[in-house]
């Protein structure tokens, strides 16, 4: 019989797990564990896209939306009780709430039951026993709620303070480091308001691959050293073992193999490093260049018609558990 008080089982929905700590958990751990997200419906606001708001056993409200547009909500409204079987939070950009996302192949897991038309506990304890003896299905990769996919041999390091935004791929062996944050002496005066801590920031349709390193860059800044946060656009690709400690990082950026972006450097959108390149630190680099070279330098601009080869889009569909390993992108034109 479940205990229904036990955090670890029934948590609440800030000590849920979030997708990039799912996705950087041992695959053991993961797959063994089992907890749901218990919630009563407050109200439904299902508009264009499916989404209710909802209480947990704290009295926290907070958004669930699910990504299947034909589910039909329709009736769902305040009274209702959710299960969500191996429920995970959505953390957002700074200054907007945290979310539940039910991705559209998981929305007929979730069960929604009014309390007076079955004895509450014994539906629940009936549901937690069939969810249970499912088995979850092993793959290689890791994939979240918001599209990211991770691989199992991935090395995400201090998951807390790394952002994802969603439709991301992270290879093998490819290393970011979340554990590299700002200090307290760095984040302002004693009663200043707090300053969110997350140390990388990865847009949309990125793909790092295997064996490239991301780290914040680091400085002395009042007296102490500390890492500043590291924040990188849309469609960036990380080539094989290069190493990137910009300040930023623009959208539409392709970085070849074993290149070396310095700390503090700014690459602006649109932007080719070619393999082997080692960009200085605090370099900054104009749009539409290419850069080349020990030290890197601008050697050319992107051809005009070619920043559709930037977008990174199909090559995210290449990636996934069953779909063989994809190929590095052809070379851009100089």
């Amino acid at each position: 019989m479940p205990d229904f008080t036990d955090p670890a089982v029934f948590p609440s929905f800030y000590e849920l797990p979030s997708d990039a700590e799912i996705a950087s958990a041992p695959p053991e751990g993961v797959e063994a564990a089992a907890w749901w997200m218990l919630a009563q419906v407050k109200v439904n606001m299902t508009l264009t896209k499916p989404t209710l708001i909802v209480t947990d056993r704290r009295g926290l409200d907070f958004a669930v939306t699910f990504e299947d547009p034909s589910m039909d909500l329709k009736g769902y409204k305040k009274g209702y009780t959710m299960v969500v079987p191996r429920a995970q939070r959505t953390d957002r950009e700074e200054g907007k709430k945290a979310v539940m996302r039910i991705e559209a192949r998981d929305c007929k897991s979730v069960q929604l039951q009014l309390p007076f038309r079955k004895p509450i506990a014994s539906w629940l304890r009936k549901l937690v026993t069939k969810m249970s003896s499912r088995k979850q299905v092993k793959g290689e990769y890791i994939e979240t709620d918001t599209g990211n996919k991770v691989s199992r041999k991935a090395n995400l390091i201090g998951t807390q303070h790394i952002m994802l935004g969603g439709k991301t791929v992270i290879m093998a062996e490819a290393m970011v480091r979340g554990d590299l944050t700002r200090t307290v002496s760095a984040q302002g005066s004693s009663g200043a308001a707090p300053q969110s801590n997350t140390s990388i920031f990865i847009g949309r349709y990125c793909f790092l691959s295997r064996g490239c390193c991301l780290r914040p860059p680091g400085r002395i800044y009042k007296g102490a050293f500390t890492y500043m946060p590291l924040r990188i656009g849309d469609h960036v690709f990380v080539g094989e073992n290069s190493v990137v400690q910009a300040a930023t990082i623009g959208s539409h950026v392709h970085i070849a193999a074993n290149a070396v972006v310095g700390e503090f450097a700014i690459v602006k959108d649109y932007v080719r490093i070619l393999e082997g390149t080692v960009v200085p630190a605090n370099m900054v680099i104009p749009s539409f260049s290419v850069v080349a070279g020990q030290p890197g330098r601008v050697i050319g601009e992107v051809p005009e018609g070619g920043h559709e080869q930037f977008e990174m889009r199909e090559m995210y569909k290449t990636v996934g558990n069953n779909i063989p390993p994809p190929a590095a992108p052809a070379q851009l034109p100089v």
